[in-house]
Parts: C-alpha cells; sequence; structure tokens
C-alpha cells in the first residue's frame, strides 16, 4: 500500500511540475521566466515541506501526516485556476509545502515495514513515484488538450482526495512515534 501511496504522490508531484508553467503562460499570461519563478517558488516549498512533514511524522505518526498532506493538495490545487498574482504565489507556495509533506511520512512507512531489503523497498518506492510521474505528464496532457490546462488542476485535486482516502482507508496507524 506504501507504494501505491507513493504513486500518487508522484503522479500529483509530476503533473505539477510540468504543467503548473504551461498553465502559468498560456492562461495567466506571464512570461516564460516568470512561469520558472513561480514554479521555484512551488518547488522551495516542498523544500519546506520536507522538514516540516519529517518533524510531523515523528510525532503524529505517517498516516495522519498523509492524509493531511494530501487533502490541503487537493484544496490548494483546486484553488490554483480561480487565483492571480500575488494571492496565485502564495497557493503556489502552500501547494508545494502541503504536497511535499508527504515524501518523509512515506519514506517513514517504507522504513518501519521493512528491516531486511530495505535498499530494494526504497527502490521499488522511487519506481512507483517516477513511473507515475511519468504517466501523469501523459494522462493530465491528454485531459488538457480535451478539456483546457484548468481542468488539469481539478483533476489533480481529486486525485489527491483519492489518495487522501486511500490512506485513510488502507494505512494502519503507524506504531511508534518519537519525540524529539
Amino acid at each position: 500500500t506504501v507504494y501505491v501511496t507513493s504513486g500518487f504522490f508522484g503522479f500529483i508531484a509530476g503533473g505539477s511540475k510540468t504543467f503548473i508553467p504551461l498553465f502559468l503562460t498560456d492562461e495567466q499570461s506571464v512570461s516564460v521566466s516568470v512561469a520558472g519563478a513561480m514554479l521555484t517558488l512551488f518547488l522551495a516549498g516542498g523544500l519546506v515541506g520536507g522538514v516540516i512533514g519529517g518533524r510531523l511524522s515523528d510525532a503524529w505518526g505517517p498516516k495522519t501526516v498523509l492524509e493531511m498532506s494530501f487533502i490541503a493538495t487537493c484544496l490548494l490545487m483546486l484553488l490554483v485556476p480561480f487565483t492571480a498574482g500575488p494571492l496565485l504565489i502564495a497557493t503556489l507556495v502552500c501547494a508545494g509545502v502541503s504536497l511535499y509533506i508527504a515524501l518523509p511520512a512515506l519514506s517513514f512507512l517504507i522504513g518501519e515495514a521493512k528491516t531486511a531489503g530495505l535498499g530494494l523497498a526504497f527502490g521499488i518506492q522511487s519506481l512507483s513515484i517516477g513511473a507515475l510521474g511519468a504517466l501523469s505528464r501523459v494522462f493530465l496532457g491528454i485531459i488538457g488538450d480535451l478539456l483546457g490546462i484548468s481542468y488539469i488542476f481539478f483533476f489533480l485535486s481529486a486525485v489527491g482526495f483519492i489518495a487522501s482516502a486511500f490512506v485513510y482507508f488502507y494505512i494502519g496507524a503507524s506504531s511508534t512515534t518519537k519525540e524529539y
């Protein structure tokens, strides 16, 4: 189940990194350099999210963190097509934070579940993130061609909701939390 959840993360992350700049240039009419800067802010939010996600995984357990991450990402992706200017920048930064909060929680689950073959387990996790991230670009590109680029964010939002529900129903509560 952690590999499926990792795939959800990969799908959302891959789609976001590809279609945020395209949305910004085509729908928001910003320059390519501004779109690149705004993607950088989204990814910088992810750097912060990774640290926050690690701390929260230790304190609350990975299941709670994953549920929170995916539902927050769902809501923020839903807002992207409806915002512009500084509010869009804030939305993208927050979306980066919320999405990448999941990554340490996913690693936590792998480490908790495996004692032998840990390297292979992390390799399979990387495969699921990369494979679903790659497939997201094709699938979301088709959605963008058929319905418009804004609809990509509605679909990413739906995937975030499905991921949160999947975690709720299929990932057991963590047996350990640590205080630092």
